[in-house]
C-alpha cells in the first residue's frame, strides 16, 4: 500500500500560514514515504490525505483541516509506531517533571522550613529532571531511527 499524494493547491499563496502548514503536512508525508509503515496506518494517513484535498479552498478551512490532519497523522505514529517529532519526549517530560517532581520537592521545602512560599522553588528543580529525562529519551527515539526529522 502506498500513502496517497497532496493535490497542489494554487490559490493558497494568499495566506502566508497556510502555506507553510501545506508545506509542513507535504515534508511529514515526504518524510513517511520513505520508511516501512504498516498499512493500517498507511489507510489512516490516506484518510486524512483524502479529507485535506477535500477541503473547500478557502484560507481558513484549509488551514484548520492542515492542522487537524497533521495532528492525527502525528499521534497515530506516535502511538502505534513509536515514531515522534524532534523534542517530543523533551516537551512531554517537561511538564510532567514539573508536576510530579517540582510540586512535591518545593512542598516538602515549604513544609520542612514552615514557610510555604517556596513550594514555587521545586518548580525549576522538576522542569531541569523533566528535560534531562526527555531529552535522554529523545537521543534514545533518534539512535533508534524512530524521531521525524521535520
Amino acid at each position: 500500500m502506498k500513502i496517497e499524494e497532496l493535490k497542489a493547491i494554487q490559490d493558497i499563496e494568499a495566506n502566508q500560514r497556510t502555506v507553510d502548514k501545506y508545506n509542513s503536512f507535504s515534508k511529514l508525508l515526504d518524510e513517511l514515504r520513505a520508511r516501512e509503515i504498516p498499512g493500517t496506518v498507511i489507510e489512516i494517513i490516506n484518510k486524512e490525505i483524502s479529507l485535506v484535498n477535500a477541503a473547500s479552498h478557502s484560507d481558513k478551512s484549509l488551514s484548520r483541516r492542515l492542522t487537524l490532519s497533521q495532528s492525527k497523522v502525528l499521534s497515530v505514529l506516535a502511538s502505534k509506531l513509536k515514531i515522534v517529532r524532534k523534542g517530543y519526549y523533551r516537551n512531554l517530560w517537561m511538564v510532567l517533571g514539573m508536576s510530579s517532581f517540582g510540586l512535591p520537592i518545593g512542598l516538602s521545602f515549604g513544609l520542612a522550613l514552615d514557610n510555604i512560599g517556596l513550594l514555587g522553588v521545586g518548580l525549576p528543580i522538576g522542569m531541569a529532571v523533566g528535560l534531562a529525562m526527555g531529552s535522554a529519551m529523545d537521543k534514545k527515539a533518534a539512535e533508534k531511527g524512530n524521531q521525524l526529522s521535520f
